[in-house]
């Protein structure tokens, strides 16, 4: 189970949603609107730490990757949206993360999405 890099990526991305609730992306004084998205990434964290333990279901963690990227990116428009102001052109090393995170992502799928087709392989062999 850990052994297998989709496992790596995806417990980097947790660690990276746990870290996001400690590093701003932005300054702002919307502070109600900011709860939810810590929200988010805490079910994102856990939905991702949920995930590495559904090894025998590649399936459900292929679908489980696509919720966290459309999740992450929801999180990243609605930073950019509501947070940023277009006078200032740098952001924090939180928006940063959130794209690092995003790319773990995809690579997480593309890796199951290897071990899948690995297995299905191997069935056609016996």
């Amino acid at each position: 189970m850990i052994q297998r890099i989709q496992s790596v990526y995806l417990l980097l991305v947790a660690v990276i949603s746990v870290v996001m609730l400690f590093v701003p992306i932005e300054h702002t004084e919307l502070i109600d609107l900011r709860n939810y998205v810590y929200a988010l990434e805490i079910f994102i964290g856990a939905s991702a730490f949920v995930t590495i333990f559904l090894y025998k279901r590649r399936k459900h963690q292929i679908k489980h990757c696509w919720l966290l990227i459309i999740l992450q990116i929801i999180i990243l428009g609605f930073y950019f949206l509501f947070f940023s102001s277009p006078d200032r052109s740098h952001y924090y090393i939180g928006a940063y993360l959130l794209i690092v995170s995003i790319i773990l992502c995809f690579l997480a799928k593309r890796a199951i999405k290897k071990d899948d087709e690995l297995v299905r392989s191997a069935d056609r062999l016996r």
